[in-house]
């Protein structure tokens, strides 16, 4: 039976005896050493790496360390030879977490703001692989518990049937990850992100998943849907795993109560104009970062067979499934245009591959407050005027849009019908 965690508080002096990196160094040279985990660096900016995992693997050459360095978007993996300068190097740079993983204890050291090193043993047997893992890295590990608690994954291993649900999971969490300026967001304490319309919430378990146990940051995450016994699911499930910082509630994208400004907003096939309406509120409350993956653009489409195409554009549409795929596209360009002249950098993206699902298309889209130039009105203007027709976009953020687009046409009347 493990003893009870002991705390035993040291100072964090000028001298290297004492400090992480002597401490590290130290377990690292142990016969016991399994596995160290550095997180969470001393100063902002202070280093490139927000996270460093160092765990003993046995190969046929023998005993070496496996080194996993993530800079907050992606993590790089080496396998070196105990004595290599890295171990040196990494051992060094200044963190404020460090978690060791010897046979027989867990050892847990946090530097206070005051600099004092805080540590905590818990006496046990540990078991950790050293097996050189050489399958692929994915963001989300087959092990993690929620996946379990989803019905995803047995014995810390994904069933078949979940395997494509798995894929998109980690696809989605890349996808957020790989945000232009999604360092800056992960600054923010805590993160706050709202997926709206999450259905069985697998991406907003990954999502929390992923800020909170890997990357250790505070975060709120949210999940909106109509769907109110299933929100209630979740809400139990969430808090089975412990995960106060995950809350689900029943609500639609009009009328879900946000009191505070969310910095990251989901909505993945959000039908119709519904991902308009996401849109809307992205805007609306300034958030700096959404990422919609559109579903069913039967608006634009609507407009589209009340009025004859632009003559150069009329042998692309003689067939249905073209001109409703045009329709698609028409649409989402308008989109990312109207994103564009109200500040937002915008780009269409693949976020999963067409196996998986049709609707694969994902825009993602961040927060620069850069004022359009005239030709950017001009050239949406002239889409529209070309096809006939107004994005359902645009009318919801016509008081929004008023002035820009008045702006680029001097002494022009701007008038949006409430609908079209």
């Amino acid at each position: 039976m493990s003893e009870q965690p002991q705390t035993v508080e040291t100072r964090l002096g000028q001298s290297e005896p004492g400090s992480l990196p002597a401490l590290l160094a130290e377990h690292l040279v142990s016969p016991e050493f399994s596995r160290a985990v550095l997180s969470v660096p001393l100063q902002t900016g202070s280093s490139q790496w927000q996270k460093i995992t160092i765990r003993k693997v046995e190969l046929a050459r023998g005993t070496e360390l496996q080194i996993a360095r993530f800079d907050g978007k992606q993590v790089y993996t080496k396998t070196v030879a105990v004595d290599d300068p890295l171990v040196t190097e990494v051992a060094s740079l200044g963190f404020r977490n460090l978690t060791v993983q010897l046979v027989s204890a867990l050892i847990e050291y946090r530097v206070s703001k005051k600099g004092k090193v805080l540590t905590t043993r818990t006496n046990g047997p540990t078991t950790v692989s050293t097996a050189h893992d050489r399958t692929k890295s994915r963001l989300i590990p087959e092990n993690a518990p929620f996946l379990e608690s989803l019905g995803l994954a047995s014995g810390g291993s994904v069933k078949p049937t979940g395997q494509k649900k798995y894929r998109q999971v980690n696809e989605f969490v890349k996808a957020v990850m790989g945000s232009d300026g999604i360092d800056e967001i992960l600054r923010e304490s805590p993160v706050r992100i709202i997926d709206f319309g999450c259905g069985n919430a697998y991406l907003t378990f990954a999502i929390y998943h992923y800020l909170h146990e890997v990357l250790d940051l505070p975060c709120e995450v949210r999940g909106i849907d109509r769907d109110g016994p299933l929100m209630q699911r979740a809400n139990e499930r969430a808090q089975q795993l412990g995960w106060a910082g995950l809350t689900f509630e029943r609500g639609t994208i009009d009328d879900a109560p946000v009191t505070t400004m969310p910095h990251i907003v989901i909505a993945l096939h959000a039908c119709d104009t519904a991902t308009d309406d996401v849109l809307a509120r992205t805007v609306g409350w300034g958030s700096q970062l959404v990422l919609v993956a559109p579903c069913c653009q039967h608006d634009i489409q609507r407009q589209m067979q009340l009025s004859a195409a632009p003559t150069d554009y009329a042998s692309m549409v003689r067939k249905g499934l073209l001109k409703e795929r045009l329709g698609d596209v028409l649409t989402d360009s308008l989109r990312c245009d109207v994103l564009g002249l109200l500040g937002y950098h915008s780009e269409v993206i693949e976020f999963i591959s067409l196996e998986h699902t049709a609707k694969n298309l994902m825009i993602r889209a961040r927060q620069t407050n850069n004022s359009p130039s005239t030709s950017q009105v001009q050239q949406y203007r002239s889409l529209c005027d070309q096809w006939n027709v107004t994005p359902y976009l645009e009318r919801a953020l016509k008081a929004q849009l008023r002035p820009i687009l008045e702006a680029a046409r001097p002494g022009a009347a701007y008038d949006i019908s409430a609908t079209s």
